[in-house]
């Protein structure tokens, strides 16, 4: 059975952050704790568009279209690597009941995205 197309359309993200890994050591120069904040960086729109429409690709090709339906849309990375090409993503999809479903570690190649290391389902906020 061949793919279904899905039609690149004007995806509305809700949220597009970066975050900032700080790594704070203890008294013998050990790793006690790694954090993430807010690095107030902005993804830009045309390559949150891209991410999502090619992580709502990958979810209904797989068969999660009914899951995906009518959920937010979250945009993340983590920015360690200065350049944002250098950079991979997660993309999920947030229902009204908190469980989220998405796709991690999209890389991109001239802005366009080229690979991800596949799915991912967290319903820590559903139960």
């Amino acid at each position: 059975m061949a793919a279904t197309p899905v039609p690149m359309h004007e995806e509305v993200v809700a949220t597009a952050i970066a975050y900032q890994p700080t790594t704070r050591f203890n008294a013998t120069r050990n790793t006690s704790q790694t954090t993430l904040a807010d690095a107030g960086e902005q993804i830009s729109m045309g390559l949150a568009r891209r991410l999502a429409h090619h992580a709502r690709v990958r979810l209904v090709n797989a068969g999660f279209a009914l899951a995906i339906d009518g959920c937010e849309l979250h945009i993340e990375t983590v920015c360690d690597a200065p350049s944002p090409a250098d950079r991979s993503y997660t993309v999920s999809f947030v229902n009204h009941r908190g469980g989220r479903i998405g796709v991690e570690g999209i890389l991109t190649k001239r802005g366009w995205p080229v690979l991800d290391h596949g799915f991912f389902i967290d319903g820590e906020g559903v139960f």
